[in-house]
């Protein structure tokens, strides 16, 4: 590692996304489309340079921030503020969702191992082309968001004087109006009387980067239990709050129509990211079901093939060899990409994770401040106490109290079962489209984010006050 250029100068701020558990085969369609078929279909536009690492089940995403933030503010103004092309774009996504959707059925419907090599081939490129375009059109609200709230916050500064209004109209302007996928399936659950019929339509629910699985009908029949039979009545009054909120913010704030124009280009990017999400999670089941097919038909332990990356598996099935790569990864490996990319293995990998995931504590003048990040998520406005619990694995963390605080290094939708216990969230990386700022303010909790080192400050059981006016955290 002593000898190695290290792709990011460690004594600046570096951009993180994760920890989280993940497989490279699960993300590896969002790498390539970013390398290639996104440049590919819009020229000019590209992801930064970016680092994936990859180790012990989980993975975490490096890059600088003002490259990413740079190109996120070309690509926001150029197809989501203007609102003709972001809608065409969206239809443009809405039909490669739609042929997303059919080639998935097809796999359904194919008796994968009765195929030949061959069609079995053909079946993983077909699915895989459309896959990647689906991804290509996605990573317009995707990295549009790196830049969009820079400028959202240019303007505040511009026009508003207080900085506590900001944020808290930072929070109110950003706040989506269509409800998650997440609500829309609890919706659906409290009205349902057909258990089979509801587990058929979000039987995916719990599937994440780190791997898939079939939830049965009787976790639906479990969570109806504790869903209010009143909540799309709930919801529909949450958010009609909210927009009467920020109709007479703009109001008495006399906000400009520019403002405006970028607050309704970040909501809309936020819900189009919500959708995406939700068929990601559906497609990962489907590329499960090719992956073991893969599996089995060639005698490879699928761990193994959870360390391939899709077009690696194409090249397999074409007859290159590539087995002895993919053990290569079994204790963690990286992968630098921008134009073209290069693998990390070994020791390098566990360096770079610990360059680039260490953060400095901040001098702060008050004795007992352990903590200040940013508020996306005021909540009731009132301060908290309560004991922390760190999670890192979501689906690994065996208890997790009423009431306890969530401290993450970012939340992922593999996190909603949890944050929905919770009495507030910590984390820490994040921004006011961030997924823990998003789900917090649909809960209706506080959510401080960037705090750097909450993950590291902090332990399991400690005891802490949260002031959701001020983004500070106190250990008591």
């Amino acid at each position: 590692m002593h000898d190695m250029v290290l792709p990011f100068d460690p004594q600046k701020e570096i951009f993180s996304w994760g920890p989280i558990p993940g497989k490279f085969f699960f993300v590896s369609a969002f790498i390539y489309a970013n390398m290639q078929t996104f440049r590919d279909r819009y020229p000019g536009f590209g992801w930064p340079l970016s680092l994936f690492l990859f180790q012990n089940d989980a993975m975490v995403f490096f890059e600088e921030p003002e490259p990413l933030a740079r190109e996120g503010r070309r690509v926001f103004q150029s197809f989501m503020m203007p609102s003709a092309i972001r809608e065409a774009e969206y239809e443009q996504w809405q039909k490669a969702v739609h042929r997303l959707v059919e080639m998935e059925t097809t796999i359904a419907s194919a008796n994968l191992p009765l195929l030949n090599e061959a069609e079995l081939s053909s079946l993983w490129d077909s699915f895989y082309d459309i896959y990647l375009d689906f991804w290509a059109i996605s990573l317009i609200p995707e990295l549009g968001n790196y830049g969009s709230l820079q400028l959202l916050e240019e303007l505040l500064l511009a026009e508003l004087s207080s900085a506590s209004v900001r944020a808290d109209m930072m929070e109110t302007l950003t706040a989506p109006e269509k409800p998650s996928f997440y609500q829309e399936e609890e919706i659906a659950l409290a009205e349902t009387v057909d258990f089979l019929a509801h587990q058929e339509d979000f039987f995916w629910l719990q599937n994440s980067y780190a791997g898939t699985r079939v939830l049965p009908i009787s976790f639906f029949e479990e969570r109806k239990k504790i869903i209010s039979p009143a909540i799309r009545t709930d919801i529909a009054g949450r958010m009609n709050e909210t927009k009467n909120k920020r109709d007479n913010m703009i109001e008495m704030h006399h906000l400009s129509d520019d403002i405006q124009c970028i607050a309704v280009a970040v909501r809309k990017g936020i819900e189009w990211q919500d959708e995406r999400k939700k068929y990601i999670f559906i497609a990962l089941h489907y590329q499960d079901m090719l992956l073991h097919e893969v599996a089995r038909r060639y005698d490879i332990p699928k761990e193994e093939l959870l360390n391939a990356g899709t077009f690696e598996v194409s090249d397999f099935l074409k007859g290159k060899e590539m087995r002895d790569e993919w053990r290569k990864r079994a204790d963690g490996f990286g992968i630098l990409y921008e134009h073209s990319s290069e693998f990390f293995y070994g020791d390098a990998v566990a360096s770079l994770w610990n360059v680039y995931s260490k953060h400095p504590p901040e001098p702060t003048q008050e004795k007992d401040v352990v903590l200040r990040g940013t508020v996306v998520s005021i909540g009731a406005g009132t301060i908290i106490e309560g004991d922390v619990r760190i999670v890192r694995d979501p689906f690994a963390h065996p208890i997790f109290e009423d009431g306890a605080i969530l401290v993450a290094s970012m939340t992922s939708p593999e996190y909603v079962f949890l944050m929905k216990k919770a009495s507030a969230v910590i984390t820490d990386v994040g921004g006011f489209t961030s997924h823990a700022a998003v789900v917090s303010r649909e809960l209706g909790i506080p959510c401080i984010v960037n705090t750097k080192r909450a993950t590291s400050l902090l332990k399991d059981g400690d005891r802490v006050r949260l002031d959701p006016r001020t983004g500070i955290v106190e250990k008591l």
